[in-house]
Parts: C-alpha cells; sequence; structure tokens
C-alpha cells in the first residue's frame, strides 16, 4: 500500500471535500489555474505551494497579502507538514493535511507450487503417524538381535553340548523320572529284569 498526501478542507466555501495531492508543485490560490482553487477575496492568486523534498511534504507561502497559517502560526519560509496539520488560507479557509491509504488493486500471485505442495502432503500422510507402535517393534527387534547375536557368538562345541545336554533331559530324565513316580518299571521291562534275577516281577 501506498500514502497519497490530500488535504481535508474543514472550513469555507469547499468544506467536506477532499482534494489529492498529486503534482510536485501543489499551488494553492485564486486563480483558476491553481491546483486548488478558492475564491473568497482574501486568497490571493497564488497564496500557497505544497511540494515534496527527500520524501517530505512542505508548505511555502508565495508572498500572500493575508499570510499562510500552519496550526494557528504564521509561515514566512517552507515548513514541513505532519499528518494532521491545520493550514489556514484566508479568513475561513481551514485545510487538513494527511494521508490516505491506496490499497493495490491487483490480485495476489497465484503459486502453483504452494497447491501441489499441499495435496502431495495430504495424499503421502493423511493422518499422524503413531510413534508408540514403531518403538515397541524396534524394541522387540533389539531383543531379537540381541538372542541371535548370543548365539552366533558361542562356539560351535559348546553349542553341541547344550543340544546334547537338551536330549538326555528329553528323553532320559524325564522318561526316568516319570516310570520312577508311577513304578512301572515291571510293567515296561519285566522281561529284562526276569532275565537278570528271575521272579523279580510277577
Amino acid at each position: 500500500m501506498d500514502n497519497l498526501p490530500q488535504l481535508k478542507i474543514r472550513s469555507g466555501s469547499l468544506a467536506g471535500t477532499e482534494k489529492d495531492i498529486s503534482t510536485d508543485e501543489f499551488i494553492i490560490g485564486r486563480e483558476e489555474s491553481c491546483d486548488l482553487v478558492l475564491g473568497e477575496v482574501e486568497v490571493s492568486r497564488q497564496h500557497a505551494k505544497i511540494f515534496q523534498f527527500e520524501s517530505k511534504f512542505f508548505i511555502e507561502d508565495l508572498d500572500s497579502t493575508n499570510g499562510t497559517f500552519l496550526n494557528g502560526r504564521s509561515i514566512s519560509k517552507p515548513q514541513e507538514l505532519s499528518d494532521g496539520d491545520l493550514v489556514t488560507i484566508g479568513e475561513k479557509n481551514v485545510l487538513e493535511f494527511s494521508f490516505k491509504e491506496l490499497k493495490s488493486t491487483e490480485p495476489p500471485e497465484y503459486d502453483e507450487s504452494e497447491e501441489v505442495q499441499t495435496s502431495t502432503s495430504e495424499e503421502i500422510y493423511p493422518e499422524k503417524v503413531s510413534f508408540e507402535g514403531v518403538s515397541e517393534a524396534s524394541e522387540i527387534q533389539d531383543e531379537q538381535e540381541e538372542d541371535e547375536g548370543f548365539l552366533k557368538r558361542m562356539p560351535t562345541w559348546l553349542a553341541v553340548l547344550l543340544l546334547a545336554l537338551i536330549f538326555l533331559v528329553i528323553f532320559c530324565l524325564i522318561p526316568f523320572i516319570v516310570i520312577e513316580i508311577t513304578n512301572q518299571w515291571c510293567n515296561l521291562f519285566s522281561g529284562f529284569f526276569n532275565a537278570i534275577n528271575p521272579g523279580v516281577c510277577p
């Protein structure tokens, strides 16, 4: 947005109107050639001018008969204008210097990349990912890798020994304990025991 300087006429014959300052030297006076024409007799033909210098605006009296007043004080040399300053020309004309905002009429630039990025992200990531399940699966995988690593690091002879011990426990120790508890020796091995010691098993 740009700021356009203007004069709001607070009192006088043109009270209630506004005049944009659109020229490098904005002349105020009674002549028809002036940028702002004030028809009162106490206004000189070219009474005052507003001009811009180094991005600032100034008002200067043009040797008028009745003088130019800025905020109630007569000026004899160019004075800088600020937003809201009051300029008095003659007896009745009070002009307020102000800036108005000019809104840009150009439509906002359309960026196709934003639409593409938005739609792509929505399609690929429609929902938020839950990291809780991922962390649990990662922990289980780490434990399995530790177990596999332990077995891989074990010497071959120790692995064979462990397998032999497991075989003996499953196929020898456990059946022996079961037969001993249930006292099934004669039922299962009567011929063997009678051959060694006749009459031991009925």
